[in-house]
């Protein structure tokens, strides 16, 4: 009977111990927004709140770096597609993350929108244009993956991924890991030599659904999908390229579909010193 009672105690305490607390369980449990305003409490990384486009093709919240899970980010990525993997398209803050006291508010005075950390230091990008009025301005993420408030919007500070119909005409892409940037939309440059190993004649100034990538002489570009409606990014990777990609609904993928170095190993620092790089001809090395 002792034995009975022993083994009956152990199954329980087993799954006890593995099973998420209640509270665990409405923490990670997702919170949808149509739009952040300042009648809203402060926004927090460990509450799991997503703001998503009306046709839920984009969501943008906190989000943790993949390197550490008590830092994050607040970012733009694409919403409920197959792949196991998120892309991000677009973050405020991808070089100081905040820890999980850091928060998302739109301060009730001034309608300023202001993203804190630890040290209430404003880590919004261009903050003096992210203002609007405290009572009716509300933060909002439209179809096109454009986070707006008031006259601020995130297409017109990218990072290292522009979408279709966004325009080149802002900053500089740069990889996320900070090595490469796709200067004036139309040169490759390796940042700490300032080496440029890519230019195009033309510059770059938008991709469209189709494939197409228009140039500043009107000409374009185009994709070896080109007229086939899909998700499209034009992104600058951390292996130093630009590339097309599109969204392949029946294999649940991101695949290439143009990129602008066809010699991968002709990027500067690609292998590290002392490396030999063995291109596939395509788009990797080894």
């Amino acid at each position: 009977m002792s034995l009975f009672f022993f083994f009956f105690f152990f199954i329980f305490f087993f799954i006890f111990i593995l099973s998420p607390s209640p509270s665990l369980q409405q923490q990670q449990k997702p919170q949808y927004m149509s739009s952040f305003s300042s009648s809203d409490s402060a926004w927090r990384p460990n509450q799991n709140r997503i703001l998503l486009s009306p046709n839920s093709t984009f969501a943008a919240g906190f989000l943790p770096k993949p390197n550490s899970r008590n830092l994050f980010t607040f970012s733009v990525w694409y919403y409920n597609l197959s792949e196991p993997t998120t892309t991000v398209i677009w973050s405020a803050n991808d070089k100081f993350p905040v820890a999980g006291n850091g928060s998302l508010v739109i301060a009730a005075t001034t309608g300023q929108l202001r993203l804190l950390n630890s040290s209430n230091s404003n880590l919004w990008p261009n903050p003096k244009t992210a203002t609007g009025h405290p009572n009716s301005t509300r933060l909002f993420l439209q179809d096109a993956g454009n986070l707006v408030y008031g006259n601020w919007q995130s297409f017109n500070l990218p990072t290292d991924t522009i979408l279709p119909n966004q325009t080149l005409n802002g900053p500089p892409l740069v990889s996320k890991n900070g090595k490469f940037s796709f200067l004036n939309a139309s040169e490759l440059v390796f940042v700490s030599a300032n080496h440029s190993y890519w230019k195009s004649e033309h510059a770059f100034q938008q991709l469209d659904y189709s494939g197409k990538l228009l140039q500043a002489n009107q000409d374009s570009l185009t994709a070896s999908d080109l007229g086939e409606t899909r998700l499209r990014r034009l992104t600058i990777d951390d292996d130093g390229n630009l590339r097309i990609y599109s969204y392949d609904d029946n294999g649940d993928r991101w695949t290439v579909v143009w990129q602008a170095v066809q010699e991968i190993c002709t990027i500067p620092d690609l292998c590290g010193e002392n490396a030999i790089c063995i291109s596939d001809g395509l788009s990797r090395s080894t």
